[in-house]
């Protein structure tokens, strides 16, 4: 993977995936209970416990966007590798993203500043599937920044 002039790095806190974007500024996103959510469940029952850790982590995010009106995020879900199989992982990694960008929305979050939502199925695994905690990890629904604060586009990290 090729990294070009990009201050955006990946990290791993706990079960949270996380962006971060200088010092200062953190974006994270949720993990998700297996095979979550299902049609018509809040975004409390299906975020992985402790729940309100979830809830912090996005209030922390909507935060952040709230604070930098230029930086522009998208949504993408994933899922792990046995949860689900073919289109119904894209299906459920879409949901995924759908409920984490809704919430931003009706928490007052302006919708052009949130695009997406994506749904990346099982294709992009950040832990290894063969293990419980690995596939936890996996079952997920990213923040990425596509701008800095300041406006200027983030460049691919491939």
């Amino acid at each position: 993977m090729q990294v070009k002039t990009l201050i955006v790095l990946m990290l791993i806190a706990g079960v949270f995936p996380q962006l971060a974007l200088s010092d200062d500024i953190d974006i994270r996103g949720i993990n998700f209970k297996y095979a979550r959510p299902l049609a018509g469940e809040s975004l409390i029952d299906v975020v992985a416990e402790p729940s309100h850790d979830s809830i912090a982590i996005l209030e922390q995010d909507a935060g952040v966007l709230k604070e930098f009106s230029k930086l522009r995020v998208k949504i993408v879900g994933f899922t792990d590798n046995q949860e689900c199989h073919g289109s119904e992982c894209i299906e459920l990694s879409l949901r995924r993203a759908k409920y984490v960008r809704d919430w931003f929305v009706s928490h007052g979050i302006p919708s052009q500043q949130v695009s997406g939502p994506e749904g990346h199925g099982s294709a992009e695994p950040i832990d290894n599937n063969d293990t419980e905690r690995g596939r936890a990890r996996n079952r997920r629904a990213e923040v990425q920044a596509l701008t800095y604060p300041n406006g200027k586009a983030v460049s691919p990290l491939y």
